[in-house]
């Protein structure tokens, strides 16, 4: 990808979750302050897959520092920061680190932990440990949030370029998909419905193989 698409697409993505800050700051889950639903870990995610760890790790401090001057406060940088660090080192682990783990695991491990952040940083800045009963219940909603926003990758990771999709597993076996295509039953690759046409590369793997 050209320097200038990269900076296009990362200007994009962070105006997205600007967007996205903005209207999480008009809903709170309970009385601790800086925790959110998380609704812009979906664009950091898909962000690792497409564009990877430093971009993805400078466009969430560009999102967290942006938001907090526009929409809220220093403390609200101060606990969105302790979330999105706390969250991108395990989307991080489970995108780059790990094999095998879909958009959706990646996306409950960033959500719960994003929570984790936020509460270890309010206790330590309200030096009390009466906060923990709260971790159970942000756990659980940072993961159910954290799948909502994998999901959203899942139905997205089709955009990708055709080499960030082999990478990380997107693309099934080419020589499967060329006897799948002579199988009686089977579907063709690339003719379910809202799929998007071959990427150039797919299409001379693809020719190479009949």
């Amino acid at each position: 990808m050209k320097g200038t698409q990269r900076l296009a697409l990362s200007a994009l993505f962070v105006s997205i979750m600007l967007v996205l800050g903005y209207l999480e700051s008009l809903f709170s889950l309970g009385p601790i302050p800086g925790i959110k639903l998380g609704l812009s870990n979906s664009v950091l995610l898909l962000c690792l897959y497409w564009l990877g760890v430093p971009t993805s790790v400078l466009l969430m401090l560009a999102k967290v520092f942006l938001s907090g001057f526009l929409f809220g406060s220093l403390n609200t940088i101060q606990y969105s920061l302790a979330g999105g660090v706390v969250s991108m080192l395990g989307m991080i682990a489970m995108t780059h680190g790990l094999r095998g783990v879909s958009p959706v695991g990646a996306g409950v491990v960033g959500g719960a932990l994003h929570n984790v952040g936020q509460v270890l940083m309010a206790m330590l800045t309200l030096q009390t440990a009466s906060l923990l009963y709260y971790m159970a219940v942000l756990v659980f909603v940072g993961a159910v949030m954290g799948g909502i926003t994998g999901s959203v990758v899942v139905s997205l990771k089709r955009f990708l370029p055709y080499d960030r999709r082999q990478r990380f597993g997107f693309v099934q076996n080419v020589n499967a998909q060329a006897k799948g295509e002579g199988t009686p039953g089977t579907t063709p690759p690339g003719s379910h419905p809202g799929d998007l046409p071959p990427f150039p590369e797919e299409e001379s793997i693809e020719s190479k193989t009949h």
